[in-house]
Formats: C-alpha cells, sequence, structure tokens
C-alpha cells in the first residue's frame, strides 16, 4: 500500500545562481534533494500448502472432534478425559489438593482432547484457555482444569472449542491441549475437575479408581443418589 511503501530519495545538482563576487555559492554547484512519490510495491507470492500433513503440522487440530459417548445419568459426573485417576491430595497446587477450589479428583491424561464431563452451560472460560467452568444441569458447578501452572503458557499449546454462554452436552469436545508441549515447558499435564459447590450439594465422591475412559462415570453427587 502507498501510505506503507517506503519512501524514496534522489539527489539532483542544478547550477546555482551566481552570488556575489567572492560570495558563498559563486561559481558552484549545489545539490538538493526532490523526494519522490511512494510507490506501490507488488505483493509478495501467496505460498502454497503442498499437502493436507504440512498444514497439519502446522496447525495439530484443525476442526472440533466429535463428541464421544458419555453417561448422562443426573447424579454422574464423567471423566473428561482418558486416563489414570489421582485423588486430589495428590495434585501438585494447593489451590486444589487443599480443596480450596471444590471436592473432585484428578487425571494423569492419555489422550489431548477434554470433553464435557457434565450436560449444562459454559458459566466461564479462562482468556488462557486451560480452564472453564459449566454451570451443570444437575446444579453442580463444575470446574474443569487442565495442567498445573499452565495458565504460564498464555494460551500456547491450547484450543478451546466453546465460549461462555453455549450449551454442551455431556461428551462434547471442550479444550485440545498440546501434551508434549507443557510437558516440554516442564509443567504438569495434570487434569482437574472439581465440583466448586459441593457442600451445598452434599459432597461427591469417586466412582472409581485406576484407569477410566472418557465419558465415563468418575464422580457421583451424593444428595443425588
Amino acid at each position: 500500500m502507498a501510505h506503507l511503501a517506503r519512501e524514496n530519495f534522489s539527489i539532483c545538482r542544478s547550477n546555482a545562481r551566481p552570488g556575489r563576487r567572492g560570495g558563498p555559492g559563486a561559481g558552484h554547484r549545489i545539490a538538493t534533494i526532490t523526494r519522490l512519490q511512494p510507490r506501490r510495491r507488488a505483493p509478495p507470492p501467496r505460498r502454497k500448502v503442498a499437502n493436507v500433513s504440512l498444514f497439519e503440522d502446522v496447525f495439530p487440530i484443525s476442526r472440533r472432534p466429535r463428541a464421544i459417548a458419555a453417561n448422562g445419568a443426573a447424579d454422574l459426573i464423567c471423566a473428561p478425559v482418558s486416563g489414570r485417576v489421582i485423588g486430589l491430595s495428590q495434585v501438585d497446587d494447593p489451590a486444589f489438593s487443599s480443596g480450596m477450589l471444590g471436592e473432585g479428583t484428578a487425571l494423569v491424561p492419555d489422550g489431548d482432547v477434554a470433553y464435557a464431563p457434565v450436560s449444562g452451560t459454559v458459566a466461564e472460560v479462562v482468556g488462557s484457555k486451560h480452564a472453564l467452568a459449566i454451570d451443570a444441569d444437575n446444579g453442580a458447578q463444575v470446574l474443569l482444569h487442565v495442567g498445573i501452572d499452565t495458565v504460564n503458557l498464555r494460551g500456547r499449546g491450547f484450543r478451546d472449542f466453546v465460549g461462555k454462554g453455549d450449551r454442551v452436552g455431556a461428551g462434547d469436545a471442550l479444550i485440545w491441549f498440546d501434551r508434549e508441549l507443557i510437558r516440554g515447558s516442564e509443567l504438569d499435564d495434570t487434569v482437574i475437575v472439581t465440583v466448586t459447590n459441593a457442600r451445598e450439594l452434599g459432597g461427591v465422591e469417586p466412582t472409581r479408581a485406576g484407569s477410566v475412559r472418557a465419558g465415563e462415570a468418575l464422580l457421583r453427587l451424593k444428595a443425588a443418589r
């Protein structure tokens, strides 16, 4: 664009008007600088993507993954990822291990997509894309948090598929996360799910230990039994 093009200058020489005898400029040629109009530069040629695999290398996930089958029972909260279940007391973050952010559990993930553990409405999405909250249809306020201190990545290695106010069903894809980038940044990729208003609902209890698949029952609301 003309207003962004670099301005070019040229030096032109012309005869000076004769000055007074012995005065400055007599018999000399002076240089004058003439400013040229900014020139339009041709845009650089567009690079073509050679094949789909190259595109996938640059953008590891370009579409929202399909929803998975999930246990939609009203008293249950499902596993957001497949992996190994660990207690909150084992999470290396006092905000979670102390119960400050609610009752729940955590998983060492096998996959890189976190799915909705409940059906409800998205109440909040963190700007760094690593966490969100859902107001569940069963009354639970569910917090889904991917990784420890991953807020420091400022969104790198994450992609969210929902926004505040969106309606989600249990098993819908919510967040994609790059486990290699997280671990390569010397951070913990543990996925945490808690119920922040658990006390009001009578508490929650785990439904299983060991390994679990995404969409399977993970927690049960005690008051709903």
